[in-house]
Order: C-alpha cells, then sequence, then structure tokens
C-alpha cells in the first residue's frame, strides 16, 4: 500500500511502463490522491497543483508520461511529465465533466466528456487539438483504450440500459461496430498496437461473463478462466492486453474465490492469486500488462476485504 503518513484503505495500480514503473490511485483519510511507484520500490505522490483530496490517474505511457482527471467544481482532465510537470485541460463544450481514460506512447490522450445530451469520446492531440465523437446512434459513448496507431476502443449503448456494442475507431475516424457473441452485452478494454482487441461480455445482467480477444481481420476467439463460474458477477474478465498478444484480467469461481489469470498467444491460461489475497470479493485483480509481460493490479489483504493493496507479478 502507497501513502504519505496517514492510512491507506485503497491502493489501485492501474498502468505500468515498460521500464515497470507503475501508476495508479489510492485513498486514504484526506481523500483520493495519485502515486508513481518507481522500479526502485519508491513512491510519489500526485496531486494536481491546486488540489489535495481529489487527483485520479488513470494511465501512464512508456515514457512515463501520466494521465487522469481532478475535481475543482467539476472534473478536469491532466497530463503529467516525469519532470512533474503539469498540463490541465477541459473538452470544449464539456459542462459536467471531462474524464481521460488512457494515453499512448505518442502523447495522444483518449477519454470521455459529458455535456447535456450525455456522454461522448474524444482524443486529445499532442498540440492540444481535440476530436469528439460518438458511434451512430450512440447514447452513451465509453472510451477504454487506444494503441500507438491512434486506433481507439470502447463501447456504447443504443437505448439506456441496452446491451452494449463494441467498436473500434481507426485513425482515420472510421468506426468498425462490433459484438463478441449476438446480442451480448460486449465491453472492449484494451487494444495493442497489432489492433488485438481484447475485453468481455456478458448477458447484460452480470451473469454469464466471458472474455474475448477479437484479431485485427474481424475474428474473435472467446475464452475462459479454468472453474471460472457464470452466476452473478462470476466469469472471467479481460482487462488488458501487450503487443505481444499476452491478455491479463480477473475471474470468480463458482465458490466465489476471486483471482486472476493471463493468457499467453497459444491460448494457455495461468491463474494466480496474490499472496496474503482472501479468497472473496475483490480478490485479486490483475489491471495492467507491459510488454515483458509484468503485471500490476489489486488485491484484498487478508486483514479486511476493505483494505485493498498493489501488487507486482
Amino acid at each position: 500500500m502507497v501513502g504519505t503518513g496517514s492510512v491507506t484503505a485503497t491502493t489501485i495500480p492501474l498502468g505500468i511502463t515498460l521500464q515497470g514503473v507503475v501508476v495508479g490511485q489510492y485513498t486514504d483519510t484526506t481523500g483520493n490522491h495519485g502515486f508513481l511507484r518507481g522500479v526502485d520500490g519508491s513512491v510519489t505522490q500526485l496531486d494536481v497543483p491546486g488540489t489535495t483530496n481529489q487527483t485520479f490517474p488513470t494511465g501512464i505511457n512508456n515514457a512515463g508520461q501520466v494521465v487522469g482527471w481532478y475535481f475543482a467544481g467539476i472534473f478536469y482532465g491532466f497530463t503529467r511529465t516525469m519532470d512533474g510537470t503539469y498540463t490541465t485541460f477541459t473538452v470544449p463544450g464539456s459542462s459536467a465533466g471531462t474524464f481521460p481514460i488512457a494515453i499512448n506512447n505518442n502523447g495522444v490522450v483518449v477519454g470521455e466528456f459529458e455535456d447535456s445530451s450525455g456522454q461522448h469520446g474524444f482524443l486529445r492531440d499532442t498540440s492540444g487539438n481535440f476530436t469528439t465523437f460518438d458511434p451512430a446512434g450512440s447514447v452513451g459513448t465509453t472510451i477504454t483504450g487506444i494503441n500507438d496507431f491512434n486506433e481507439v476502443v470502447g463501447y456504447y449503448v443504443l437505448a439506456v440500459g441496452a446491451p452494449a456494442h463494441g467498436f473500434l475507431r481507426n485513425g482515420a475516424g472510421k468506426f468498425t461496430v462490433f459484438n463478441a457473441a449476438p446480442g451480448k452485452n460486449t465491453q472492449p478494454t484494451a487494444i495493442n498496437n497489432s489492433g488485438v482487441v481484447a475485453g468481455h461480455f456478458d448477458d447484460n445482467n452480470r451473469v454469464n461473463i466471458h472474455s474475448f480477444l477479437r484479431d485485427a481481420w474481424g475474428n474473435v476467439t472467446i475464452f475462459d478462466a479454468p472453474g471460472a463460474g457464470e452466476q452473478f458477477n462470476e466469469g472471467t474478465q479481460a482487462t488488458c492486453i501487450n503487443d505481444n498478444g499476452q491478455i491479463a484480467g480477473y475471474y470468480y469461481t463458482t465458490s466465489n474465490v476471486g483471482r486472476s489469470f493471463s493468457r499467453d498467444p497459444s491460448g494457455s491460461i495461468v491463474t494466480f492469486q496474490a499472496p496474503a489475497a482472501t479468497s472473496g470479493p475483490p480478490a485479486t485483480n490483475a489491471w495492467a500488462i507491459n510488454a515483458k509481460g509484468r503485471i500490476t493490479g489489486s488485491y484484498a489483504t487478508l486483514t479486511s476485504e476493505d483494505e485493498i493493496a498493489g501488487f507486482i507479478r
């Protein structure tokens, strides 16, 4: 766990660089902060200047640029370079908040923003120019990832409460819409530089959760971790993919035991649990994987299921 003197209840790593630097969020008695964990184990607290308790990093690239959002009346976006320089921004026309989700190795940022008509996607280039977008018919667009070719993935709904459809937006702005299985609630979570998409899908009620990968030609492979359940909140959820095609994520068994997994390009799956993790929710959740196959995520300690710590594997 990380912190600067106050008791830290929750530590959530969300990104890891090729070198092994980890970024994430943590909460303590003063609020929500970001952190960087160096390869030597040292921890740097991240707070956007002018804020002290409402900073939420969401990703990092291999240059060490961090992206995320912070609260100051409404939610604003930010980037932070390795030398500690912050740039803050809001999408033009955003009235309810700007929420950056990911940054690629070129420094291009993607995320979501909210206005009076709902939630939309945006791309912010390295010059600070914004492009906003939605798949046709969307009443709510969620962004989950971007690769170095500015290919963006996410999902959207055509009506409130309806099953989500996955989408890929290429660097020229063309959308490809897909579902992992017909009629299923499809949620892509990441894309690598080969254009391979990872994600998960369910029956739109958190039942029968399975994972999938979609290759650059549109072929979908469905997979499950060994022993994954199919009841409410059970099943397999892929959260990330690296440029070698390794996928990581987490799953819950029929006994509600939570574990993480990694899947290599051949389809072989290895499951694991962080040391001293509890067996019940939220157990061990893998959130990010780098090109060397190192995985970072969070786990519930034996002290309490409400005490969440980070791990690197």
